[in-house]
């Protein structure tokens, strides 16, 4: 019976370490993803990749916060801390189930 509840424990502690990792990996993809799209906007001054050269501009917003014909630097910096926030707060999802998983594993019950 002590053999079945360790091996009980430690399906639990992998499944807590392996399913938060799994939600850490598919946030940490999500935001690497919105992010490499949203610094290409930036970069292209808001033009998309379809945009073929004719057309007026007039000047129109690229929903950053920026018109069109303004690259700035600053804009850019606010994106990407932005985005490192948001990717390290990601990460913590893991480590927390790493944790919850090591403690998990360090308890030993007996059945008597």
């Amino acid at each position: 019976m002590h053999i079945f509840i360790h091996t009980h424990i430690q399906f639990a502690a992998g499944l807590c370490c392996g399913l938060s990792c799994l939600a850490a990996g598919g946030t940490i993809g999500i935001l690497g993803d919105a992010g490499v799209r949203a610094f290409g906007v930036k970069a292209s001054n808001g033009r998309k990749w379809y945009w073929d050269g004719s057309g007026d501009d007039n000047g129109m917003d690229d929903g950053l916060g920026t018109s069109r014909g303004n690259n700035s630097v600053e804009g850019a910096n606010k994106l990407y801390v932005g985005m490192l926030i948001m990717l390290i707060f990601s990460e913590a999802l893991a480590l927390y189930g790493l944790i919850v998983a090591l403690i998990l594993s360090q308890h030993s019950y007996s059945c008597e």
